[in-house]
């Protein structure tokens, strides 16, 4: 007796960490998952993974459905689907997703690279609007890389968030790729387009003493494209 509860003492000092280590665990930055979607699905199936906007969804599709009607098909459909089926957009018979029940379907087919627009479960199904006589699935195999800030890889995801991997236009930071004439807000207003800041500010306030505030109202909201410009870069080096 005394020989089983030691055993099972064993058992429950490897179990406990093993069920601890997944509490709290951050997301591995890229992950590998595989779904099966069977050509007779009636409805929408969900694989309970959540996505989010800032991650890269990867999809490789194999396999074939034989249909009742049409014959058989691969994951990239054939031809144009009505407004009866789950997906219109999309060729008949492929495989589509949607993220969030409520999101806009999109054509996965036998490859797909898809940055999500929401933070939202990730569904799955066959463009068909009778799957009912329907055979055989797709297996599906989904990559997920998540950026991480810092690690000198610029995601596409990471474009105007992650300062220290990406260079974008407005990041406050003239970089090589980037002239005066590409990109005024890092680089400045190139000389040739520049207008006298005196002759601009003195404009600006005979407007106001004439009360001419339509004038006003143009060098404030941009009417005045070039005025607006250097404004702007008046205030960006006075700040």
């Amino acid at each position: 007796m005394k020989k089983y509860v030691l055993l099972l003492s064993i058992i429950m000092l490897m179990i406990i960490p093993i069920v601890q280590s997944g509490v709290g665990v951050e997301k591995l930055p890229f992950e590998r998952l595989n779904y099966k979607v069977d050509g007779h699905e009636s409805e929408w199936l969900t694989t309970r993974q959540k996505v989010y906007i800032s991650e890269e969804l990867r999809f490789n599709v194999t396999g074939e459905i034989y249909t009742e009607k049409d014959g058989k098909f691969d994951p990239n459909g054939e031809g144009q689907a009505s407004s009866t089926f789950p997906c219109p957009e999309a060729p008949k018979y492929a495989l589509i997703g949607r993220i969030g029940l409520n999101g806009t379907c999109f054509l996965i087919g036998t490859e797909k690279t898809y940055f999500p627009e929401a933070d939202d479960f990730l569904y799955l199904w066959i463009n068909d609007d009778t799957p009912g006589d329907n055979n055989n699935f797709f297996k599906i195999e989904l990559s997920i890389t998540r950026p991480i800030c810092g690690d000198a890889a610029c995601a596409e995801s990471e474009v105007g968030v992650c300062y220290e991997d990406c260079d974008w236009c407005g990041d406050k930071s003239c970089d090589a790729s980037e002239t005066c004439s590409s990109c005024a807000d890092d680089c400045n207003v190139c000389p040739a387009e520049e207008i006298n800041i005196v002759d601009l500010v003195e404009d600006y306030y005979a407007s106001l003493s004439a009360k001419d505030f339509e004038t006003v109202l143009s060098f404030v909201s941009g009417d005045i494209e070039n005025y607006f410009k250097e404004m702007n870069r008046f205030k960006k080096e006075f700040d």
